[in-house]
């Protein structure tokens, strides 16, 4: 089961702040059924 949460981008920048490098990928299946991003 995946789970996904609908962050904002202050807390994502937050999250991330260490990272050097960073990199997102996704298909958008998931969270456009779960509401929380994607295609609608």
């Amino acid at each position: 089961m995946i789970i996904t949460k609908l962050k904002s981008l202050e807390a994502i920048l937050e999250m991330t702040s260490s990272f050097q490098n960073l990199l997102i990928a996704g298909c958008s299946g998931c969270s456009a059924i779960t509401g929380v991003g994607g295609k609608k």
